[in-house]
């Protein structure tokens, strides 16, 4: 009984272990700092690639908006939209692709304020 006990927890742990490496599904934001002015502020530039590599094209993030991640490769995440509950149709524009991005380059937040 000790035994079967044992790989019940021994299964647990490595269940709530795995899912902790992903961050698959969480909110982000771009990291900010306060200017003077109390304006937010990118801390850096923050560069979007298509893919998920330092040799791939890249843009400037430009826009100062919540993302959900919705892969990760190499300490890339992929970023995509977020309904905007500002617009008649939240909906919209959610789920469009922005690029990848690097998760140093973001801070979660909770789920509730991603929008």
């Amino acid at each position: 009984m000790k035994k079967v006990l044992s790989f019940i927890v021994i299964g647990f742990l490595a269940a709530s272990g795995a899912n902790a490496s992903s961050h698959v599904g969480q909110c982000v934001f771009p990291k900010t700092k306060i200017l003077p002015n109390g304006n937010l502020s990118f801390v850096h530039a923050i560069d979007i690639s298509d893919q998920p590599s330092p040799e791939a094209a890249i843009k400037p993030l430009v826009s100062m908006k919540a993302y959900q991640i919705s892969a990760e490769e190499k300490g890339f995440i992929k970023l995509v939209t977020v309904p905007d509950y500002s617009l008649a149709d939240p909906q919209a524009n959610a789920g469009k692709i922005v690029g990848w991005g690097k998760i140093r380059d973001f801070d979660f937040q909770a789920q509730r304020n991603c929008n």
